[in-house]
């Protein structure tokens, strides 16, 4: 074995790196590694200016230096990459509300563990009531917490009635209680957990902000996963699963990101910067209050020999790798005092940094206002955080067809079933659906297509699929048998289909880059698809969306008839510019079909193609382009639908 030691760094300049050798090697006793500790040469040509070290006289001053200093690179260096790096989520937090009050764009990636986020308390307090109603204090925490859509008065009124032990006022205050009892022994697990959460209030709750929403997301995830691995069809014991989970696991973490995704500067936890690099890099809250674990927290920090234990060389290890993000320079904030009266201690590895590559600068405190930390608006920060998200979302992962249908349904649709996307029990057509997708997919891939292998393909991927479905024992069992029972009328009529010649692509994947703009400014969208099939033939390019429905008219799916939306012909469009993008098919004409694998009462599968002209493309890239300004101008969040008893219209008035 050969050791090659790596001795220049082309990322940060000298002083940086000489003052974070003499920090790290505090790490190390005398001559532990002595071979892999190498002091590292500076391979740029950048100037080397000193750590810069604040000590600043409480944290109003310390933060006020910290947003001039951010304003200042904002107005003179506006290309220049920016973090502020934390130890904890919790001064993540405090920093994106502080950028928030003083108008500075920041974008930040916020962690929480769902056992402990205030929104997952209240949901395991939530199923443990319901689950056993001598759990009054779990009923009166969620009544406290704003569950079941009470008024104020109405909470303080109730949780005196709840610890008295009077339920049957309880019931009569919140009549929903009573059938979310009877609920839990008729619905399958899931459906109830998702029940109980809509009936409750709970989901409304969650739609408050993006970080809540991937909770609630992370608890049906971890819901969905019991349910699957125990084979479990009892809500009751779904719900002490759960439970004994909550107990027994000691963090279960979900990551959300937050602000503008094209701000200049990023708010991050040290943990999370690693591997990453910024021209600038700023530290504060530099102490050991924020820093060190509270157990090894102290007010007073003695001279001692290296006996710091593994804890302290994390810490340390951390601290380092925030220092080394930056390219061009870093400033540390430490402040003496919080509030009025609470003394803070700087942090200890501010002293081990070699003082030949720093430099050291007080500023004093600053009186304390009553209003000093005050944030913007919540109405007006909940929005910001939702437009904020979506744009991050439409950026990272792209657009669906399925988002676009949303979107010109209702934007309250799309805001909470494309955007956030909020959890769903199982219905009962989406299983039909999926299973039949993936029984066809199966077909195409038999060598011998004929009538009886289509048959029995179909019957064997349904009874497959339906083994770890989610659906309740008693719709289950119906779509199970529908679909059975139909198998051989849909082999019979579609043995020609999966019979003609060609090259075929089944649930295959594809992508096109969109160019939209907003206010002069570009915003480059992924457009994607999963297509159900793809035949590529000698001339021409057939592409196959199966529908597990009766067939519909050419008119019914261009949106030309009474009470049609047109989504089909959308997703036709849509899913032509998917195709157009791949060089593969360059020069093909492309001809879209919907095939309905419900048969009809002659035992028909009808094959419905519809040309696409250039105007529908072009309008459906208008479309995207509609979508795009709603979400930047933030008006999704206001704008309505025309139907008046939209329920998607009605909730979002209710959260924003």
């Amino acid at each position: 074995m050969k050791v090659i030691s790596l001795t220049t760094n082309y990322r940060s300049h000298q002083s940086i790196l000489d003052a974070s050798f003499s920090l790290i090697e505090n790490n190390y006793d005398k001559d532990e590694h002595a071979n892999l500790r190498i002091k590292l040469a500076a391979g740029g040509t950048g100037n080397a200016k000193p750590v810069d070290i604040i000590t600043a006289g409480n944290v109003l001053a310390g933060e006020d230096y910290l947003v001039l200093q951010l304003k200042k690179i904002q107005a003179d260096q506006p290309q220049k990459t920016v973090a502020l790096i934390t130890r904890t989520n919790r001064d993540v937090e405090r920093l994106i509300t502080l950028l928030e009050k003083e108008g500075i764009p920041a974008v930040s990636e916020r962690g929480a563990d769902i056992f402990s986020h205030p929104l997952g308390i209240v949901f395991f307090d939530l199923i443990r009531f319901l689950a056993d109603s001598s759990h009054v204090e779990a009923l009166a925490a969620t009544i406290a917490q704003g569950l079941w859509n009470l008024s104020f008065a109405d909470r303080a009124r109730l949780v005196r009635v709840v610890r008295s032990g009077n339920l049957v006022d309880i019931e009569k205050a919140i009549p929903v209680l009573r059938v979310l009892h009877k609920d839990i022994t008729r619905s399958s697990p899931l459906e109830f957990i998702v029940k109980a959460a809509e009936q409750s209030g709970f989901t409304a709750l969650a739609a408050r902000n993006p970080l809540s929403i991937e909770v609630w997301r992370a608890i049906t995830d971890l819901a969905m996963d019991i349910v699957k691995r125990s084979s479990l069809e009892d809500p009751q014991k779904l719900i002490a699963e759960l439970l004994a989970y909550q107990a027994s696991a000691e963090t279960k973490s979900v990551k959300v990101s937050s602000g503008s995704p094209d701000a200049q500067i990023r708010i991050t936890t040290a943990h999370g910067s690693k591997g990453l690099e910024y021209d600038y890099v700023f530290i504060p809250y530099a102490v050991e209050e924020s820093w060190m674990s509270r157990t090894r927290s102290s007010y007073f920090i003695l001279p001692r020999e290296k006996e710091d234990g593994d804890e302290v060389r994390d810490a340390r290890r951390l601290f380092y790798v925030a220092l080394t993000r930056a390219r061009m320079h870093v400033t540390l904030i430490t402040a003496l005092e919080e509030g009025i009266g609470r003394i803070l201690e700087p942090l200890r590895f501010i002293e081990e940094l070699d003082p030949e590559h720093v430099a050291k600068t007080t500023i004093p405190a600053k009186p304390i206002s009553i209003t000093a930390g005050i944030g913007t608006d919540s109405d007006s920060r909940q929005k910001t955080e939702l437009v904020n998200y979506a744009k991050t979302i439409l950026l990272e992962r792209g657009l669906s067809v399925t988002a676009l249908n949303h979107f010109m349904k209702c934007p309250s649709l799309f805001l909470y079933k494309s955007i956030l996307k909020i959890p769903e029990a199982p219905a009962a057509s989406s299983e039909k659906g999926t299973s039949m997708h993936e029984a066809l997919s199966r077909v195409w891939k038999l060598e011998n297509r004929g009538e009886q292998h289509i048959t029995d393909t179909i019957i064997d991927t349904i009874r497959e699929y339906f083994v770890t479905s989610l659906l309740p024992v008693f719709e289950k069992k119906a779509v199970l048998s529908e679909l059975i029972e139909s198998a051989p009328t849909v082999a019979k009529a579609l043995v020609s289909h999966f019979n003609q010649e060609g090259s075929i692509l089944t649930e295959t994947w594809m992508e096109s880059a969109f160019k939209g703009v907003y206010e002069g400014v570009a915003v480059p969208l992924n457009l994607h698809g999963k297509l159900d099939a793809v035949l590529d033939q000698e001339n021409k390019v057939a592409v196959f969306d199966y529908k597990t429905r009766e067939a519909l008219s050419p008119a019914a799916i261009k949106g030309e008839t009474k009470n049609s939306t047109g989504d089909y012909f959308r997703q036709l469009i849509f899913y032509r510019i998917l195709i157009e993008a791949n060089a593969k098919f360059k020069g093909k004409a492309i001809e879209p079909s919907l095939v309905f694998v419900k048969p009809d009462d002659k035992g028909r599968c009808p094959t419905i193609t519809i040309p696409v002209e250039k105007t529908d493309i072009e309008r459906v890239k208008d479309e995207v382009q509609q979508m795009i300004d709603a979400v930047w101008s933030g008006t999704f969040l206001t704008d309505s639908c025309d139907d008046a008893t939209c329920t998607w219209c009605k909730l979002k008035k209710e959260i924003i």
